[in-house]
């Protein structure tokens, strides 16, 4: 049994424009994603609400924002996509970002990238290649992502996570969404349903910022869901867990 609900899209949408447009951090994750010519498109967002079943005392509100920018598949090579993640539980909250560039021919993801506000206030970026995510494990790939960027004690464990079995859950939903929905899947010759299949290598990306969290102690750990994905067709689920959140909900 679920242990959290879904939000309608306006919920979602609310949550976003009344919440995280306020948040420096998110602000400074969106203006790195402008950058690379990103949009955004709110009506297209995924939210949730729920309860960890091993901590029912603290609830947690989850909101994805991906990005949706229109592109040639048949006349360019790539595009890229992303998404920003909101996490909220008590007075705390937690804002990251996923990059990933899907190549066309084959259709597949040619890299993820982790997009993390540091202690200084400037965007750090974890990438890692096709060819790393396909040849190397997730311990391997953990090992060398660094943590000095969020070393400080500015931040706080957060109150609580996503149970594991929900947050899978909940990344196949937004992954479903996201590919079916009227804005992207015209964009596609298949809809983008081969991209389903690279589930393993967003996943061990997945694995290996857990394993980051677990080798350098970085607090409690949260586990959240997120689509790296410009429009539906280029929607690629993964989870990625994280271990600090910001103070306040406004920083």
């Amino acid at each position: 049994m679920a242990n959290y609900k879904t939000l309608s899209n306006d919920e979602a949408k609310q949550i976003t424009e009344g919440q995280s447009e306020k948040n420096a951090v998110f602000q400074k994750l969106k203006e790195n994603l402008a950058s690379r010519n990103l949009g955004f498109n709110y009506d297209r967002n995924i939210g949730f609400v729920g309860v960890n079943p091993k901590q029912p005392d603290a609830s947690y509100t989850m909101v994805a924002a991906p990005t949706f920018t229109e592109f040639d598949f048949a006349s360019t090579p790539s595009h890229t996509a992303a998404s920003i993640i909101s996490y909220y539980t008590g007075d705390a909250a937690n804002h990251i970002a996923a990059v990933a560039v899907i190549s066309h021919n084959p259709l597949q993801i040619a890299s993820l990238t982790l997009l993390e506000v540091g202690k200084d206030g400037s965007v750090v970026e974890t990438a890692v290649d096709r060819k790393s995510l396909e040849s190397q494990s997730a311990q391997e790939i953990g090992k060398r992502m660094s943590v000095a960027h969020l070393d400080t004690d500015d931040r706080k464990a957060l109150n609580t996570s996503a149970d594991r079995d929900d947050q899978m859950a909940m990344a196949a939903y937004v992954m479903n969404t996201l590919l079916s929905d009227s804005y992207a899947s015209p964009l596609y010759p298949d809809g983008g349903q081969k991209l389903k299949t690279d589930a393993v290598i967003s996943s061990k990306f997945a694995n290996a910022l857990s394993f980051r969290a677990n080798l350098f102690d970085l607090g409690f750990e949260i586990t959240i869901c997120t689509s790296t994905s410009s429009n539906a067709c280029s929607s690629c689920s993964s989870t990625i867990t994280i271990g600090f959140a910001e103070a306040t909900i406004d920083a």
